[in-house]
């Protein structure tokens, strides 16, 4: 290791590091040298870490969640995006919601299959991908504007200058 700073050998409990009564020693298995000694806790400080752990899980779940949805959602739209670039057409033109069902059943089997056919159902899905193109948009008539809230109250107009 070039940084030996970067080897911690205490124990993180709860944000802090916490050095134990006793220590004991790490070797390398394949010469035996040591490599560090590190923190040996007993039972209370292993109750103090478990406690820890139990109290932060729940905000940790929440977060493992949302970061889960948000890495399945980018990879729906990046095979979307693929099934475009091979069609031809902006990525808006393929239909989220029959094109997500498809790749969600090509993956849902894929651990049943051997690793060799996913390029092969990969292909077929991309040849498929006519099938979740959606019509070009018509143009609009009049332009998208805000339109302000209707108000009981006179606007007060600007005083010019």
């Amino acid at each position: 290791m070039k940084d030996p700073s970067l080897l911690k050998t205490d124990a993180l409990i709860n944000g802090e590091w916490v050095k134990g009564a006793t220590r004991f020693d790490v070797h390398d298995p394949s010469n035996g040298t040591k490599l560090a000694d590190m923190a040996n806790l007993g039972p209370a400080d292993a109750e103090k870490a478990i406690a820890a752990a139990n109290a932060a899980w729940p905000a940790w779940r929440n977060k493992r969640e949302i970061w889960g949805v948000l890495i399945a959602y980018t990879l729906l739209r990046r095979q979307m995006r693929l099934m475009a670039r091979r069609l031809l057409v902006p990525p808006v033109r393929i239909g989220f919601h029959v094109a997500s069902f498809a790749i969600i059943e090509l993956l849902r089997f894929a651990p049943l299959e051997s690793a060799a056919t996913l390029p092969k159902r990969l292909s077929l899905l991309y040849e498929q991908a006519r099938i979740f193109l959606l019509p070009p948009r018509r143009p609009r008539s009049c332009p998208r504007v805000v339109k302000h809230k209707a108000s009981k109250y006179p606007r007060k107009m600007p005083v010019s200058s």
